[in-house]
């Protein structure tokens, strides 16, 4: 998982990256700016419990979108547009009455993406009814086996995600992919996956799908961007393998050449970001 050293390589080249800070420096600007005209939005774009990562207080909020990590800012971001709340649904109309009425924020979002993110994103395709069942829910008893340490949880800390997070025994309180998952050995997923050498961790990832989805909100939108910032998300975080999120990115898109393994696409990508021979 994260402790492989090709694969923490690639989390540190993609967060030292100036293209990809830079890309998500300018969306969180952007959303910032379209937030101007909704009140009190902080409270509903945020999450307070230490069983998440990247949990902020609402009063951290906005300090984290103008300079947190990335994984502060992709919850932010995911809070805002998986609309698992009145609240949040209320933002999401409310910045889609803005951009409609021709406010600052039409410049930055796209109005029938954010028509779409606000009435509700289609659910992963292989998390829908009559899909064949590839992992199950981890016994409670055997979870705190896979806690994550806090020195293996990448990017690390900031003193924002602390005052939530709140570490015991050098462990930290937010449950990962790895604790709540596990994939079933036998399942044709699995199998899938060994036989292209590939490690897996909770199965696709649905976060994953949901926010390179529904950041088409923003004009800006660069799947390539979204695969790279998600991987450093998802996968810093113990909750996905690069496999299971590159898998999320080519369910949206993503083109990359057949036979190739999931980091050595990352990494293509990557190389395409900074202007070099890659893939978009």
């Amino acid at each position: 998982m994260n402790g492989d050293a090709g694969v923490m390589q690639m989390l540190h080249d993609i967060h030292a990256s100036t293209e990809v800070q830079s890309y998500m420096q300018q969306v969180c600007t952007d959303l910032a700016a379209a937030l101007t005209g909704v009140s009190a939005p902080w409270q509903h774009v945020s999450t307070r419990a230490c069983t998440d990562s990247g949990a902020l207080l609402p009063e951290d909020v906005p300090a984290a979108l103008r300079a947190g990590n990335l994984r502060e800012r992709c919850g932010i971001l995911y809070n805002l547009v998986s609309a698992e709340s009145a609240g949040q649904r209320r933002v999401l109309c409310e910045l889609l009455r803005l951009s409609a009425g021709g406010a600052a924020c039409a410049r930055a979002l796209d109005c029938m993406e954010l028509r779409r993110a606000a009435v509700g994103l289609p659910c992963a395709p292989w998390d829908g009814p009559g899909m064949p069942a590839y992992r199950t829910l981890r016994a409670a008893d055997a979870q705190h086996a896979h806690a994550l340490p806090v020195q293996r949880a990448f990017p690390p800390l900031t003193a924002r995600e602390l005052r939530v997070q709140r570490p015991r025994a050098g462990l930290l309180c937010w449950t990962t992919g790895h604790m709540r998952w596990e994939v079933q050995r036998r399942s044709a997923y699995a199998c899938d996956a060994r036989h292209a050498r590939e490690s897996v961790v909770a199965g696709p990832s649905g976060h994953a799908f949901v926010l390179m989805s529904a950041m088409r909100i923003f004009r800006r939108f660069r799947l390539d961007m979204w695969l790279l910032i998600c991987v450093v998300w998802l996968v810093g975080a113990d909750h996905h393998s690069i496999h299971e999120v590159v898998q999320a990115a080519q369910c949206c898109g993503l083109r990359s050449p057949p036979h190739v393994s999931s980091l050595c696409v990352t990494r293509l990508v990557l190389e395409g970001v900074l202007g070099r021979r890659g893939v978009r």
